[in-house]
Formats: structure tokens, sequence, C-alpha cells
């Protein structure tokens, strides 16, 4: 018998990998927002107020770094402030690359669409 695990962020079934891991890979591959979009899951993401602060001061600074600011430029990080990165990266807000030993933001579509939704127009990069 094969059991199946619906993923709780996109409603994606899926079977677990052999070594027990279970990260769903609709959500691995396309992130959680556009998964869920595209298996027709309603999903309802919040921010803390802090993960929410955080996001906009990235947005914020966009306009700074063609796009795509600098993690610990003109936002100061943190210990705390790092798992709330963590958090917006993981509800598909932002990805971070490393590039030359630095660490930066790329907004996502859902992230874009956020920044709008309060003000910032991310639309050009």
């Amino acid at each position: 018998m094969k059991h199946f695990i619906t993923c709780p962020a996109c409603g994606h079934d899926f079977m677990p990998q052999l070594n027990g891991h279970v990260e769903c890979p609709e959500c691995r591959l396309h992130g959680p927002n556009e998964a869920a979009r595209l298996h027709g899951y309603e999903q309802k993401t919040e921010l803390t107020p802090t993960s929410h602060e955080l996001f906009m001061d990235f947005a914020k600074d966009a306009g700074n770094w063609s796009g795509t600011p600098l993690v610990d430029g003109n936002v100061a990080m943190d210990s705390q402030l790092r798992g709330n990165l963590s958090d917006l990266v993981k509800k598909g807000f932002i990805t971070v690359f490393k590039n030359e030993g630095n660490s930066w933001v790329d907004f996502t579509e859902a992230g874009k669409a956020y920044a709008a939704e309060h003000g910032v127009d991310l639309s050009c990069f």
C-alpha cells in the first residue's frame, strides 16, 4: 500500500522518498505559492509583523540594487532577522542567492505582488 502525503502549502499529493524525505517536489520546483496556484489550492500566506517589516525594507531598498538588494547591506541583519529572512523564502516571497561571497535577495512574482499591495512597485525589475 502506498502512502501519500498532502502538502500543507500547495495541496499536492506526493509520496515521501525512500529515505523518509518529505519535501514536496512541486514546492521545491516551483515555490509554494506557484505550486498552490498550479494545484488550485487556495493559499493564504500570512507574514509575522517582523517578517512583513523586513520584506518591506528589502522591497524599498531594491531600487538601490537594480532590484536585487544585498543581504546585510542597507537593511541591517541580525540572527533573529535571519530567521525572518528564512520565513520569507519558505513562504515563497523571495529567493536568496550567493554571488562573489555576498547574499542577495531576488523577489518572486508572489513577492512582487505583495510589495505592490503595500505600495512598492517592483514590476520594473
